[in-house]
């Protein structure tokens, strides 16, 4: 996923620096909103060019792009500037109404996200990442039926996990991951679309059961670790399922490992530092795209299934059980 995420970065940047095909002139509501947020950001250098004459759908502008068919800015990127720590972020994002994407990376931002977001109806990729937004996950998020994307990672939220995220029912991705959200996750979240692909909550306080609910969606990545979750996750597996990613790592999870089904689709495991016990599923071996394994630091006992690819991770993959054998650990 940071791959993924990088990739996407990248590439968000290249095209910002496209020539616009629109040489259409900047809306004068988007200029309005555009100074007020320069303003509101302490005027940092990368904003330099934005003042009362200058043309935001012009080709080659830093920061924003427009939508040629409207003439109106859709994306609009923040990026880390000196004078811009510890500022808020500014309400006049919501006065450009037609955007798609907002895209905030690591600058040192404080405070919550104005409720005036809400009023995007537009918004299809809200990204706030590695800065020092606090408080709750706002509720009003449920209202912006037009996400696909939302990533909140690397802030200090704190609280609980709003159940009418479920809601969304164009989301494809949620991350939530390295906050301070505590409680549980909500039983709605049973209730996400089939689109939505990647759950990311890892790295934060959460605790309790994972619901049974979550068996229902059909992930393409589901990443638990490093919180407190305890009991039963069986049921995230499935032998049908296109479940290419599961971390349950750094929990105390409770479950039997000997008959979970396996999807032949698996590429990444990592079940270790948990309290799960039985064996090690023979279909694990069967699996030739698998990519990463660790299963060590647990309960589970018996022989490590020989063949595919279980051998070539390493003893690393399988220490500290009660009673592992079988290469590459010792034998039976």
């Amino acid at each position: 996923m940071a791959k993924l995420f990088l990739a996407s970065i990248l590439l968000f940047i290249f095209f910002l620096y496209l020539p616009s095909p629109s040489h259409g002139v900047c809306h004068p509501s988007d200029m309005k909103a555009l100074l007020k947020i320069k303003a509101a950001l302490n005027n940092p250098s990368q904003m330099a060019s934005w003042n009362e004459t200058f043309d935001c759908c012009a080709p080659f502008q830093q920061l924003i792009s427009c939508d040629p068919a409207t003439n109106r800015v859709n994306n609009i990127y923040i990026d880390s500037d000196p004078r811009i720590r510890g500022r808020s972020i500014p309400s006049a994002i919501s006065e450009l109404t037609y955007l798609t994407l907002i895209f905030i990376s690591p600058t040192g931002l404080v405070g919550s996200i104005p409720p005036s977001f809400a009023k995007l109806k537009y918004l299809q990729e809200l990204i706030i990442w590695t800065n020092h937004l606090s408080g709750p996950i706002p509720e009003f998020l449920s209202q912006m039926q037009s996400l696909t994307f939302l990533r909140l990672t690397g802030n200090q939220f704190s609280g609980t996990i709003p159940a009418s995220l479920s809601g969304l029912s164009n989301l494809t991705e949620l991350d939530l991951s390295n906050n301070n959200l505590t409680g549980t996750i909500p039983d709605s979240f049973g209730n996400f679309s089939s689109q939505l692909n990647f759950l990311e909550l890892q790295g934060n306080r959460l605790s309790g059961e994972v619901p049974r609910s979550l068996g229902n969606v059909d992930f393409l990545s589901i990443h638990l670790s490093n919180n407190e979750f305890t009991g039963d996750a069986s049921f995230l597996f499935g032998s049908n399922k296109k479940t290419t990613d599961i971390y349950l790592d750094n929990n105390a999870f409770e479950f039997n490992f000997s008959n979970v089904e396996i999807s032949s689709n698996l590429w990444r495991l990592n079940i270790s530092h948990n309290k799960i016990f039985g064996s090690i599923p023979h279909g694990l071996a069967t699996i030739p795209s698998l990519l990463l394994l660790n299963v060590s630091n647990n309960n589970l006992c018996g022989e490590i299934p020989q063949g595919g690819k279980l051998q070539s991770f390493g003893s690393s993959a399988y220490l500290d059980n009660k009673c592992l054998c079988g290469k590459p650990l010792p034998a039976c």
